[in-house]
């Protein structure tokens, strides 16, 4: 059980990393002053956006999270509780039910 209770922080973790990235992208892409590196950032940011939208509509993270919820639910901390319903929420937005 403790795999299926670490999909939650390890979901977590990816989802902290990639976001950071895309908010550095997102503040390069409206700040810096070289249209050079405007440009880079943003098709850093499509890039990235495509790559999120890409995870949060993969049936088997969706699909890991919901056992793991189902599994260890009673076992989380009320953090961890929270953290998994928004990763929740955020791959039910991208539709992974319908691919399973």
């Amino acid at each position: 059980a403790s795999a299926v209770s670490g999909v939650v922080d390890d979901l977590d973790e990816i989802s902290d990393t990639v976001c950071a990235v895309v908010d550095v992208a997102e503040v390069c892409r409206n700040t810096h002053p070289d249209p050079r590196w405007v440009r880079a950032a943003e098709r850093a940011y499509v890039h990235l956006q495509g790559f999120v939208q890409g995870l949060n509509s993969n049936a088997g993270l969706y699909t890991a999270l919901v056992v793991a919820q189902e599994k260890c639910a009673g076992s989380f901390s009320p953090e961890a509780a929270r953290v998994a319903l928004t990763l929740r929420h955020d791959f039910e937005r991208g539709e992974p039910y319908k691919i399973i």
